[in-house]
């Protein structure tokens, strides 16, 4: 009892300095030991490019071998008992300080298990490459043989995104504009990447000084059922990925699983909304944990993306309009429509 509470104080602290830009590295490399591969990828979700150079290619659940023209990726030791400790740390923090969770912790842990097994991510390779067939300037990883502990795929030859943004950081519009309208057609194909971090892209430059976008580990994957789905559509859509709070109450009112939810507290608590988008929805959700609503867990992988979407294009002054030029230019435009008729 003892151990874990200092733990979780430690933990605590380690997640201060890293929010405060104080000794990321070696903030990160301590919460990777004390919490675990949960915890590094949590981190890797809710990254910015300002700390891209923490957050390369080295995976959390396998590791890497380079053999000539292809890419060994095997599992590592014992991944699957540390993934479940863990998990268990996770939620004994999460218990601690009494943060709201909005998901059935069962559903997470399961979910969140898959990643350990390797056959899933080639499947998953496989269903992505469909989605993106007739997008010529975004790959997806193309794993050739798999089992449960490894899978070989064809090596990629392109750079980390902070390398190519640093040789080429005129670019990084182009590469913003790839990211916002792939996650979007994910979504619209009810079919996307729940590992939505820098380190899961590589890109570079084509003969014609375009952008090609290479998007990696698929070991999670997302679908959401019909209803659920033809919400979403509906909810990505009408903002191209950036949902208006009122339809993001909405919709999250929709999604509820627990029908002992405090909805009154709910919809009092969110009236009025102030803050900066990206922590205006984080708060939603958060008030959502406390008023005892319950999402499907994709919720929280969506979400994730949209987030991340919303601060890369914040950040960088990227307009709906400039989004919507490059969709009809690079072909995007007429998938979604075909995935929405």
């Amino acid at each position: 009892m003892i151990k874990e509470y200092i733990r979780n104080i430690l933990l605590n602290l380690l997640i201060f300095f890293y929010q405060h830009n104080i000794f990321i590295s070696f903030a990160l490399k301590c919460i990777s030991i004390l919490g675990g591969p949960v915890f590094v990828k949590i981190f890797q979700i809710f990254n910015n490019l300002n700390n891209l150079q923490y957050f390369h290619n080295e995976g959390t659940i396998g590791k890497i071998y380079f053999n000539g023209n292809y890419v060994i990726k095997k599992l590592k030791p014992d991944i699957y008992s540390k993934f479940k400790e863990s998990l268990i740390i996770f939620k004994s923090f999460i218990f601690f300080y009494k943060y709201s969770f909005p998901f059935y912790f069962n559903d997470f842990s399961n979910y969140n298990l898959q990643q350990t097994n390797l056959v899933l991510e080639a499947n998953n390779s496989y269903k992505l490459t469909k989605v993106f067939q007739n997008i010529s300037n975004v790959k997806i990883i193309k794993i050739y043989k798999s089992t449960k502990e490894y899978h070989i795929s064809k090596r990629i030859i392109a750079m980390d995104i902070d390398i190519l943004l640093s040789i080429h950081p005129r670019c990084k519009n182009k590469l913003i504009h790839l990211m916002h309208l792939s996650y979007l057609l994910m979504l619209v194909a009810n079919c996307f990447h729940c590992d939505w971090h820098f380190g899961n892209f590589m890109a570079k430059l084509n003969k014609n000084s375009d952008v090609e976008l290479y998007i990696l580990d698929t070991g999670l994957v997302g679908t959401f059922d019909n209803k659920i789905h033809d919400r979403i559509k509906s909810l990505i859509l009408t903002d191209f990925l950036f949902p208006k709070r009122y339809n993001v109450i909405k919709f999250l009112l929709f999604c509820n699983l627990n029908c002992n939810a405090n909805v009154d507290l709910f919809l009092k608590e969110t009236k009025n909304g102030n803050l900066p988008y990206d922590k205006d929805i984080r708060n939603i959700i958060d008030i959502a944990g406390k008023s005892d609503l319950k999402f499907p867990i994709m919720i929280l992988y969506m979400f994730q993306g949209i987030l991340f979407i919303n601060s890369l294009c914040e950040m960088n002054n990227i307009s709906i309009k400039e989004l919507k030029e490059y969709s009809k230019k690079n072909n995007f435009y007429n998938e979604i429509i075909n995935y929405i008729k």
